[in-house]
């Protein structure tokens, strides 16, 4: 969607344009030209035609563009993709407040947009009338203000880890979005897996088939906090792998001194043959 507030001279034309984004993150455009109708005797009605359109590159002469399809900005050397055109009135006051406002919704390649151009006036609500698009010939037409909900395109630049487990994927845009779930295992005796090699564990009938843990209602309850970016502490048996250095260094030992004696032996050898 999109919201624009905007003061136009009276009487006169007003063409403008506000950023967008299509639903694959393509910077687009609204483009919105009003004429005001001279015979209205009390207030201002305008009539209006906005187009939906995005960049579709410099403008080649040697082309002909079908005006239903493209717009051709031949003064900025620009050429745009018309997504939608409707057509519709905005009435205002005598006050310069919106009354009424006929202009349908737009399609922005393929998704519907709203085009908020205010609330229209109803003297029991604050404000009303005056919060979006007016016609006031004393103030200038330069003033505005626009916004929308749209963000551009964004690339996956990284993952991390909240201490609930989401998975966030961050975007270059700085947007993130959860997209997955790292869950945590429970078993009724921890003590009672197999340490298989490196980290990992196998569960054995000692410790129990892996299990979540659930609230009254159904729900995972995660039991427990996942540390992204944190080493965590070892769980090397400290007997046991001092044991296999002591037995790997007594073998490199026994190694050497069987080289030591064929040295020896291999000298011996050359010297009885001298």
């Amino acid at each position: 969607g999109a919201t624009l507030t905007t003061v136009v001279p009276v009487p006169n034309e007003a063409h403008f344009q506000t950023p967008i984004y299509t639903r694959g993150g393509e910077k687009a455009f609204i483009d919105m030209h009003f004429i005001q109708q001279i015979s209205v005797k009390v207030g201002s009605k305008w009539s209006g035609e906005i187009k939906v359109m995005k960049d579709a590159g410099p403008y080649d002469p040697d082309i002909t563009y079908n005006p239903d399809k493209y717009l051709v900005d031949e003064k900025n050397n620009k050429v745009y993709e018309i997504f939608d055109v409707q057509q519709g009135e905005i009435t205002f006051n005598e006050n310069g407040a919106l009354i009424q406002n006929t202009i349908p919704a737009l399609n922005n390649d393929g998704t519907p947009l709203n085009l908020d151009l205010g609330t229209p006036y109803d003297p029991n609500i604050a404000n009303s009338g005056f919060d979006g698009l007016t016609a006031m010939a004393t103030l200038p037409s330069d003033l505005k203000a626009e916004t929308h909900d749209g963000y551009p395109e964004g690339k996956l630049k990284g993952y991390n880890i909240s201490a609930d487990g989401t998975i966030y994927a961050n975007f270059t845009n700085g947007k993130t979005s959860a997209t997955a779930k790292l869950p945590i295992y429970h078993f009724r005796n921890d003590q009672g897996l197999s340490g298989e090699e490196g980290v990992y564990f196998s569960p054995t009938s000692n410790s129990g088939k892996a299990s979540l843990y659930h609230d009254a209602q159904g729900k995972v309850i995660q039991n427990g906090t996942i540390r992204s970016y944190t080493l965590e502490t070892s769980n090397v048996r400290l007997d046991r792998a001092l044991t296999e250095m002591i037995l790997l260094q007594k073998a490199f030992d026994a190694n050497a001194k069987s080289i030591t004696t064929s040295d020896q032996m291999i000298q011996k050898a050359i010297n009885m043959k001298k």
